[in-house]
């Protein structure tokens, strides 16, 4: 715990200069501590700001305004932080770079490691899919 380093004097002295019009710097100097010292005391106190001076501000209020989210705003959303991230992180793709995520210590059933794979086209539907499939055994066996 902190040592109080008010006396009964310096809170005299504090008070007087506080009820002359004082600002809370002027003040500190003249006792001897930090502005903030003499705020926390003076709120300690509860003392009054002398007239024509504003009162000591202790709580303030923030609040933040809720965005409206729809599919649109999401989905521009998630586009701005793909964008983002692929600019910021270049990708590597090919067998090198699975090589060095495996010297690494990644496994190959890891999100990292299944990024650099190749990438199969999106708009391939699960007949032509299977046909390739069927053609890559049929290429298997003939080996």
């Amino acid at each position: 715990m902190a040592v109080d380093t008010w006396t009964v004097a310096k809170t005299i002295v504090l008070k007087d200069l506080w009820a002359k019009g004082l600002s809370a710097s002027e003040v500190a100097k003249h006792v001897g501590v930090s502005r903030s010292a003499v705020l926390g005391k003076l709120w300690r106190l509860g003392a009054a700001p002398p007239a024509g001076k504003k009162p000591i501000v202790i709580r303030r209020v923030y609040t933040r305004q809720p965005i409206e989210v729809t599919k649109a705003n999401a989905r521009e959303r998630v586009k701005r932080y793909r964008l983002k991230v692929k600019l910021e992180r270049p990708f590597e793709a090919g067998q090198e770079a699975r090589e060095r995520l495996l010297e690494r210590g990644a496994s190959t059933t890891s999100a990292v490691y299944r990024r650099h794979l190749p990438q199969i086209p999106v708009d391939m539907t699960k007949g032509q899919l299977r046909a390739m499939l069927a053609q890559a055994v049929q290429n298997t066996a003939a080996l």
